[in-house]
């Protein structure tokens, strides 16, 4: 037998085990196995699930199979009529499944796969934000202006997708119940019921448009990626261009108060300003990558986002002023970090097609594993209202 990839076990006996292009099953606890099939994949199953002593279900190469015969043969499943690819599935001891696809696909099963149920129908692309303003009511948005609004803590979707071009929601949020804030790198736009309908508020001469965030007095800022930082003071009537960094292009602005606050550029740029944006100062950070995100957490502790595969972060404990490398959980896309109080947070990243989730209970010293996903994270949704459940 080569190298395994993946092993499961029906009970202490029965089990089967995957490895490069082969299939075996044992039935006396793992003791001695039988080759079942042999170059039946181009590679090995990436997850198996026995439903009983027959019949497995497996994915691989983002393709879901059925075997009903002790892994002897496979057939292709299809649960999504006109989607193919699967990322992964779920499956909890009862017989429900959820499979995901890749591109916002979210089939359900309750009968161990033989029938199922998309949970997100009419979905066309990967969802890139996510945004609840408590336990209950919150919105995902995504790639082909998809965007979908929940009033039940996630158990049911209704679709607001725009549908008015193909161009990704890169930023969205919500101040209340009616009113949304959403951005493509070409517009922003706003509801005030709900989605059913939405205006225009900034539209840029170059589709450039990098970020939008309100800060805590109100205002509206937007990045430009080439323009600089524009600042809305009228709900988003009229907008300005405040700040052009000298050193090149800018990604992404935040702000902790109403008189502290980030641009985050190229090359390691970072500028911060403590007079609500009339004056920005550079801060050294000791990167020369190009930088994302800042995620603010508690007792003046903040962390810098770059882009590519890092096995650290760019840390700070005293509001921006300096900064350093702090080890991150695992090598791979650090992409976000969330507190609900001043000790508890998590911090969400992937590799490859792998999503990871770690919580800190010691305001972001430590970080412990809780959970690996089939699909990558992007980002987190944790409500300060809510302990629990995080999105």
């Amino acid at each position: 037998m080569t190298t395994t990839a993946k092993v499961a076990f029906l009970n202490a006996q029965i089990g089967y085990a995957s490895s490069f292009r082969d299939f075996y099953r044992t039935t006396d606890g793992g003791q001695t196995w039988t080759e079942m099939a042999t170059n039946i994949f181009a590679t090995h199953l990436r997850q198996i699930h026995i439903v009983n002593d027959s019949t497995i279900l497996g994915c691989v190469n983002g393709r879901f199979y059925k075997s009903t015969d002790y892994g002897a043969s496979w057939t292709f499943q299809q649960p999504h009529p006109y989607r193919s690819t699967t990322n992964g599935f779920t499956v909890f001891p009862d017989g429900r499944i959820w499979l995901s696809g890749g591109t916002t696909t979210v089939m359900y099963s309750d009968d161990d796969g033989q029938t199922w149920e998309d949970q997100f129908p009419g979905v066309k692309g990967y969802l890139f934000f996510a945004d609840f303003l408590d336990g209950e009511r919150g919105i995902v948005g995504g790639a082909y202006e998809t965007m979908m609004k929940t009033q039940d803590g996630g158990q049911t979707w209704v679709d607001i997708s725009l549908n008015d071009s193909d161009e990704s929601l890169q930023a969205g949020f919500m101040l209340d119940s009616a009113e949304f804030w959403i951005m493509t790198k070409e517009k922003i736009q706003q509801t005030l019921d709900g989605g059913q309908t939405w205006s225009t508020k900034f539209e840029p001469a170059t589709d450039l448009l990098k970020s939008l965030i309100q800060a805590p007095n109100g205002d509206f800022w937007a990045t430009h990626q080439d323009d600089g930082l524009y600042r809305s003071v009228d709900a988003g009537s009229t907008w300005e261009a405040v700040f052009d960094p000298p050193t090149g292009r800018i990604f992404y602005a935040d702000f902790v108060t109403d008189s502290l606050g980030f641009v985050l550029g190229e090359q390691g740029a970072l500028y911060r300003t403590v007079d609500g944006g009339s004056t920005w100062d550079s801060i050294a950070t000791g990167s020369n990558k190009i930088f994302l995100k800042i995620e603010f957490g508690p007792a003046n502790q903040m962390w810098l986002f770059e882009s590519g595969l890092q096995d650290s972060l760019i840390y700070s404990s005293d509001n921006g002023l300096t900064w350093s490398k702090q080890e991150a959980p695992r090598r791979a896309l650090q992409k976000d970090i969330e507190f609900i109080n001043d000790s508890t947070g998590w911090l969400a990243c992937f590799l490859g097609s792998t999503g990871y989730l770690y919580r800190t209970d010691d305001g972001g010293r430590t970080w412990d594993p809780t959970h690996t996903t089939p699909v990558p994270l992007s980002d987190i949704a944790a409500p300060m209202t809510d302990s629990v459940r995080i999105w």
